[in-house]
């Protein structure tokens, strides 16, 4: 196995199966921050606690995909903002896009991946191109994105929650993150090379199908509903071409390359926003207290969505020293809310039919959705039948091999790197 952790990193080790792997966690670090950059055009609309709670679930999902796996990656959900941008553009080529507009963008380079979500119809559902080196620092320069650090994830509308696509419990975000962390799609033999690129990054896909029959993450497409997808060079799923690295082992290692002094928790925004929700039968409301840990006077936004609905979101201040406040909403409206996300689920528009909320403020945001559906005794799901079984909903479609994956699912959208990497360097 290639000695390729730093020395500053703290090694710990786990036994695998074939071929062993090393899972390494870092000394310094906190994780990498996940922000959701949407169209402003959305700002002020229920879409955007739609998006938002989505956004959520998905860095919720891959968290648990990645540990489930053994590796030690921490994705923490950052904050929502509003750009300009096109998002008529399919999601293998949105990346490069945003690339090329960086100059125009407002935000300050505080996470180290942007989620930007894509209204294109077609079947290609994300998208996300490759690191080729370890994460590099100089901290008397800025921004990251110089140094090719800053990674964008585009993703489809369809892939939202009770979207049409919103595959696997969220799992299409888990594949697209990884090509964020180095991965290659296992199965795709193409790649552009660049000189500068590390042997390493450009070495991965090691299996085509893990010990127990099923597709890892990083085949295009491979999902399966209610099953944990596994990662090439884990327990499950060893190395198989001892030529090749597995995306397991490429993923940790690019990971562990950012948790360095270069990047630190002042690099996203601290996750120490909190949100207690009640039910308040006297009032016939919801409550919603959030409190943050800061006193200065500050401004914030609560975000309300079930299966394939949001509520508009409702926006707070905080004044100085006031360390919480309460958002209240009617029975009348969430219980609206939940009906439509109920029928959404019996239609067989997602798995789930949760309410979640999530707030952030300026300079704090939440570590996880609420979920809203716990607290509620008032409202009852009400089946379409109840003397009739209800149908199984149909299959959904599969995108094609290459619709759902990265920065490697088009040659064109890596054709397009190619060329923007040599106009970066020209510059």
């Amino acid at each position: 196995m290639k000695n390729y952790i730093n020395k500053s990193l703290l090694i710990a080790t786990t036994a695998m199966l074939v071929n062993p792997m090393a899972i390494a966690s870092v000394e310094v670090g906190n994780g990498l921050g996940v922000e959701l950059i949407l169209n402003d055009k959305f700002k002020g609309t229920p879409d955007a606690s739609l998006y938002t709670v989505s956004h959520f679930n998905n860095v919720k999902s891959a968290n648990e995909i990645y540990k489930g796996n053994g590796l030690t990656i921490d994705l923490f959900a950052d904050k929502v903002v509003y750009e300009s941008y096109d998002d008529s553009v399919n999601t293998n080529s949105l990346p490069l896009v945003m690339f090329s507009n960086l100059e125009d963008l407002a935000w300050q380079q505080k996470p180290f991946f942007s989620v930007v979500i894509s209204q294109a119809e077609g079947n290609y559902y994300g998208g996300a191109p490759q690191p080729k080196t370890d994460a590099k620092f100089n901290p008397n320069e800025d921004p990251l994105y110089q140094y090719g650090q800053h990674r964008f994830i585009a993703m489809s509308y369809k892939t939202m929650y009770g979207a049409q696509f919103p595959e696997s419990d969220y799992h299409i975000f888990a594949h697209e993150a990884g090509h964020a962390l180095g991965a290659l799609h296992e199965v795709d033999e193409f790649t552009i090379v660049d000189p500068n690129d590390d042997p390493y990054y450009i070495n991965a896909r090691a299996a085509a199908v893990c010990a127990d029959g099923s597709k890892p993450l990083m085949v295009a497409g491979a999902w399966k509903r209610d099953k944990l997808p596994l990662i090439t060079g884990t327990a499950n799923c060893p190395l198989l071409d001892e030529s090749k690295n597995p995306n397991g082992e490429v993923m940790q290692r690019y990971y562990n390359s950012t948790q360095q002094d270069g990047y630190t928790m002042k690099d996203r925004t601290p996750s120490t926003l909190e949100l207690a929700v009640t039910e308040n039968i006297n009032t016939q409301q919801f409550d919603f207290t959030v409190t943050r840990t800061g006193k200065t006077e500050d401004t914030g936004t609560l975000f309300i969505a079930g299966n394939g609905i949001g509520l508009t979101p409702i926006d707070f201040s905080l004044g100085e020293n006031e360390t919480s406040k309460t958002i209240s909403v009617d029975f009348a409206k969430l219980h609206e809310l939940m009906t439509t996300s109920d029928q959404n689920f019996q239609n067989g528009l997602d798995v789930k039919n949760t309410v979640y909320a999530v707030a952030q403020t300026t300079n704090e945001v939440l570590k996880g959705a609420f979920n809203v559906s716990d607290v509620n005794t008032q409202w009852k799901s009400v089946p379409k039948n109840d003397n009739e079984p209800q149908p199984e909903p149909e299959p959904e479609s599969q995108p094609d091999n290459g619709g759902s994956g990265g920065g490697s699912s088009s040659l064109g959208f890596l054709a397009l790197i190619t060329i923007f990497a040599y106009w970066r360097r020209k510059k």
